[in-house]
Formats: structure tokens, C-alpha cells, sequence
């Protein structure tokens, strides 16, 4: 065997291209190839982070080819010596050592698991959100759902044919953009009726934006009143009052217990009504979990963020943490402004109410419409969509008529605020639209879009990164998810309590941990910054935290699996050994007790 293996090399060594894969020619320049490419990653991590030095370096493909070249000509100088001598011992161990390292490197790139589990005091998790992206599809109401891995880059023009013949009989992919601005636009349409007007409501407590659209959503409750758009003539002035119904004042009872309401987002169905204490610790209603981040007894907005205010005044409010198919999103309630909502995304499941103790709803500002007498009504003519006709109904009675032109303000006798019309859009049709644009600097990366189009139809719908769309074909419906990959653990953690240490004087952590129990054992175990937790092929490291002031804590773990640890260190260790022999041999005891010259 040793003889035919010997033939066999001496015949390769005759080979020119066997002799430069295992010549120093190439060994050279893949070395310092390596050198200036971790060095760039280095530089790229520092300026950005280590997720955009991934996509940019470590997981992109000339990076692995690079890594599968060194491997090819560390091997090939090895069996190039072939049959090794005594004296090439140190020679072989050091590059099997080498070959060892990088087999162990490429199988935990291939098939490690790297992502972040967030856990909530008093709830247990299993969902770990990874960095690689995945495109599925589901019957609508099923969890089941078939993806297909999208690799992540930066580059906007790719090739999508094989994701594309998966689900070719529902959709085709055709565009994506890596880090994307998502918003719904309305544009002009000679041929639509239709009329949009957008406007800004602001006061001590909010700055919002809203869209209304004659056939769409053309009434909308914000705040003290309900603001509705109609279509008609603008050029005189209207003798119109509110219906009866809605100048009858609703009849209500004073809240005793403070408690949210959580509906179903279609049908407005109330399915549970939970109190916040127990809100407090998360609540799940099918695969939707929510829970309190944050109570305020006196809600304002103070450079650009909801604080509870000092000052004398009672706007009781609550921040929610709403995590829905794995994916977050943050929803802020204010129980007397019980139809605000943060959420832009009609697909959500699920919509809130909250009632506040100590609050009694018949001195809240009245909602308008149905039970209410507080009514914002803008007039547009689709002949001349130049100007609004802006109504003002309190209490049931006229109190403001005014055409306002685009930018114009108007003051409302509603707690200060202000109405300002910002477009009216004659014709308007709705179109998402999406603007790529730069990731900012040391900060979380932004999400991507990507853009499909349904079989056997010319529409086109935008899907955001960590949201899911409904999409009909052939007569079913379709749920259509684009985000991160998610990996379920076999075991479930649960945070009974995390604790945080501060430096002297300042709310500067100098050291945190958690008391965690696994599902299935009775102990609790603590995981710290430098105390990871050793579980069934896993790594959990305590990486971060998020402290709610008046809610439980959350602590977010670092899951790490890495299938080529094993190779990885016995690489390490045979690569230490053929270094240690290689020096030895090349000694002078070495040669003296070999009776060498």
C-alpha cells in the first residue's frame, strides 16, 4: 500500500499544477490574502458590528473559497513529502494540525448555531432568533410554514431563479433591498374617485401623523375626537350637524381595577380582559405573547420619548411588548385616548384598550361618532382638491368652520391641539413604498425588503424584514413570512430573576446574571457575564439585558452551538505538538543526540 501511494505522489509531483497547489508560490500570497482579510473584517466590526462584518467578510462566498484553497495547499504540501522521513515529523504534524483547524471552522460556519433568545422574569423561552434570513410560506391560520434560506448581502441585484422554483405556483421573487425604509404612499390617479388627505395632530401628550382615504379608512378616533373624510362641495359653507347618534354621550362606569382589553384586530372581538398586574408577567393569547414593558401614571413626550411627567396631571398610559410569530414590535395605550395606536401594520392579530384605576372615563375627552360628540370632519372636492373644508363639531354643536390649504394649521378647542393638514391627494390609490438606505455606524443594523410578485397576476407586494403578508391564490389564502431564521431549542429557559450591579455612583453595569431554570430540572442555575450555561451541544452566555422601571426585567441570552469545537481544539493541541517538535528537531540536542554534525 505505502509503495502504491508512493507512485502515486511521485507521479503527482510530475504534475505542474500539483506542484504549484502545493508549492510555497501559493502558500505566500493565500497567507497574507488571509492577513489583510481578518484585518479588514477587524476594521469593518469596529466601524459597524459584528453582525456587518459577517455579511461583509466571514460569511460571503469568495471568504470560503479563500478558506478551502489555504486547506488544499497545506494538504498538498504534506502529500507532496510523501513517504515522510523521521525528520519531516514535525513538518506533517504542524500542517495536519493546520488542516484540522480549518475542517473544524468550516463545519461550525456550515452548520453552528449563532443567534439571541430574549427571556422575560416569570417566562420561559425557546425561540432563538438567528442572523440567517428565510422566506416562507404557509396556508393562512397554519404555523407549519416551508422556507427557504436567503443568504444576506448587500448587494441589491442577485439571482433569485432557485429560491423562485420552490414557490413558483405562489409567487416570484424579484427584488431586495438590504437595508430598507418602509412606508405606505398613496399616489394620484386620474381615473380613481378617490381622495386622501394627510394631516398631523399635536399636543402636550403626542405628535402623530395620519392618512385618510374616502373609501379605505376614511374615519379614524385619535385622541379627544373622531376625525372622518368626506367628499363634496366646498364651496359653501354647510348647515350639516352631527347625526343624533353621534351627539349622544356614552353612558360610563368609573374603572376600579386597571385591566387591558385584548380584541382581535379584524373583528374587534374582545378575547380576553387581563389586569396588568398579571399583564406584568406576560400573557400569551394563541402565538402572540404580551407583556408590560413600562406603567406611567402621567404619560408626556419629552425629547421625542414617553415619560412619566412630574407635573400635576393624569394621562395614565401603558408601553406593551408584543411578540408576534418571534418578532417584537413596541405598542403604547393611553387609557383616555383608547383608539391611539403606534402600529402601522393592518396585519397584526391582535389590538388593545386599556382602562386605568382611579381614571373615570365619563371625564375622559369625549371620542365622537357612535357615543361620542367630538367630531373633526374634512370636506374635499375632487374638482378642486386644492383645499379641505375643515368642520368642528363639540359636544354635538358647530363650533369651527375653515378651508385650509395644504400646511395651513388649526387650532382646535380640544386641550390645545393642533390640526395641521399636511397633502390631499385627489385620486389616491395606495403603494407601499420602500427607500433603501445607509447603515448608520455602530449601531443595530437596519432591516431589508424584499419584493415579490403573486402567480398568474401582475401585482407586487413589499415584504419587511420580520413581518408577515396575507396573499390570496387560486381562491386560498397565504401567509407569507420574510425575516430572521428561528431556531427552536429542545429545552425551554426560564428566568426566575436577573440581577444587575452598578460602579459606585453611576447606573454603569459593572456586572450582571441571571437565576434561570431549564425545563425539566428542579435546581436553578445562575448565568453571569463569564458563567455560561452547558446544555445538550449548547452554549447560552449572558450578552445583555432590558431594565423596565415598573415591570420585570428581560435578560437576552447569546445561544452558541459550535459542531466543530471538538476539531477545533484537537487541531489546536496537534498544531502546539508539531511546533514543539519542529523546534526540537532543529536543535543542537536534537542533532547531537542523533550523533549529527
Amino acid at each position: 500500500m505505502t509503495t502504491y501511494f508512493s507512485t502515486l505522489v511521485q507521479h503527482l509531483n510530475r504534475n505542474p499544477v500539483f506542484r504549484f497547489l502545493s508549492s510555497v508560490k501559493l502558500a505566500v500570497p493565500l497567507m497574507l490574502l488571509m492577513i489583510t482579510t481578518v484585518a479588514w473584517g477587524t476594521i469593518v466590526e469596529s466601524k459597524y458590528n459584528a453582525e456587518m462584518a459577517k455579511i461583509v467578510v466571514y460569511d460571503s462566498t469568495w471568504f470560503s473559497i479563500m478558506l478551502i484553497g489555504l486547506w488544499i495547499n497545506i494538504f498538498s504540501a504534506a502529500l507532496s513529502r510523501f513517504p515522510w522521513k523521521i525528520h519531516q515529523l514535525g513538518f506533517v504534524t504542524t500542517h495536519a494540525g493546520m488542516l484540522t483547524l480549518l475542517v473544524g471552522g468550516m463545519i461550525t460556519g456550515k452548520y453552528g448555531i449563532d443567534g439571541t433568545l430574549a427571556v422575560t422574569e416569570g417566562q420561559a423561552e425557546d425561540k432563538v432568533a438567528l442572523s440567517r434570513l428565510v422566506i416562507g410560506v404557509a396556508p393562512e391560520g397554519s404555523a407549519n410554514y416551508q422556507t427557504v434560506e436567503v443568504k444576506r448581502v448587500l448587494t441589491e441585484e442577485r439571482d433569485f431563479s432557485g429560491l423562485n422554483q420552490v414557490f413558483k405556483h405562489l409567487l416570484t421573487v424579484s427584488s431586495y433591498i438590504p437595508f430598507a425604509e418602509f412606508s405606505s404612499t398613496y399616489e394620484s390617479n386620474a381615473q380613481s374617485a378617490n381622495v386622501g388627505l394627510q394631516f398631523n395632530l399635536k399636543s402636550q401628550f403626542f405628535n402623530v401623523s395620519e392618512f385618510l382615504h374616502s373609501s379605505l379608512n376614511p374615519r379614524k378616533q385619535m385622541g379627544p375626537a373622531t376625525l372622518e373624510l368626506v367628499t363634496g362641495d366646498t364651496s359653501r359653507m354647510p348647515d350639516r350637524k352631527p347625526s343624533k347618534q353621534e351627539s349622544k354621550p356614552a353612558v360610563k362606569k368609573p374603572v376600579t381595577t386597571s385591566s387591558v382589553d385584548i380584541m382581535d384586530m379584524k373583528s374587534g372581538k374582545v378575547l380576553q380582559t387581563v389586569s396588568v398586574g398579571k399583564l406584568s408577567q406576560g400573557v400569551r393569547v394563541g402565538n402572540v405573547l404580551v407583556k408590560v414593558k413600562t406603567v406611567f401614571r402621567n404619560a408626556s413626550v419629552s425629547a421625542n420619548k414617553l415619560v412619566d411627567s412630574p407635573e400635576p396631571g393624569n394621562n395614565p398610559a401603558l408601553e406593551l411588548s408584543v411578540i408576534e410569530d418571534g418578532v417584537e414590535h413596541r405598542e403604547v395605550l393611553f387609557a383616555r385616548f383608547p383608539d391611539f395606536s403606534m402600529s402601522k401594520n393592518p396585519d397584526r392579530k391582535l389590538k388593545f384598550a386599556y382602562k386605568a384605576a382611579g381614571t373615570d372615563p365619563a371625564e375622559a375627552p369625549p371620542t365622537g361618532g357612535e357615543g361620542g360628540s367630538n367630531l373633526v370632519r374634512f370636506t374635499v372636492d375632487p374638482k378642486n382638491p386644492e383645499q379641505a373644508l375643515v368642520e368642528l363639531f363639540k359636544e354635538g354643536k358647530p363650533v369651527l368652520h375653515q378651508l385650509a390649504r395644504a400646511g395651513e394649521v388649526v387650532q382646535t378647542p380640544w386641550m390645545g391641539m393642533q390640526l395641521t393638514i399636511g397633502s390631499i391627494v385627489p385620486g389616491a390609490e395606495p403603494k407601499d413604498s420602500v427607500k433603501a438606505i445607509e447603515a448608520p455606524q455602530r449601531e443595530n443594523l437596519p432591516t431589508g425588503a424584499m419584493q415579490i410578485k403573486l402567480a398568474g397576476s401582475d401585482e407586487q407586494v413589499w415584504l419587511p424584514e420580520g413581518e408577515v403578508r396575507t396573499i390570496q391564490s387560486s381562491g386560498r389564502s397565504y401567509s407569507v413570512y420574510f425575516g430572521r431564521k428561528i431556531h427552536r431549542l429542545p429545552f425551554r429557559i426560564e428566568l426566575e430573576k436577573f440581577s444587575k450591579k452598578d460602579y459606585p455612583g453611576t447606573e454603569t453595569a459593572m456586572s450582571f446574571e441571571s437565576d434561570i431554570k431549564v425545563t425539566g430540572d428542579t435546581a436553578t442555575r445562575t448565568i453571569s457575564m463569564n458563567e455560561p450555561m452547558y446544555r445538550d451541544g449548547f452554549t447560552v452566555y449572558q450578552s445583555s439585558y432590558q431594565i423596565n422601571p415598573n415591570g420585570p426585567a428581560t435578560s437576552i441570552f447569546s445561544i452558541n452551538r459550535d459542531p466543530g469545537r471538538p476539531l477545533t481544539y484537537l487541531g489546536s493541541l496537534i498544531l502546539c505538538l508539531g511546533i514543539v517538535t519542529f523546534v526540537l528537531m532543529r536543535s543542537s540536542y536534537y542533532r547531537r543526540w542523533k550523533g549529527a554534525p
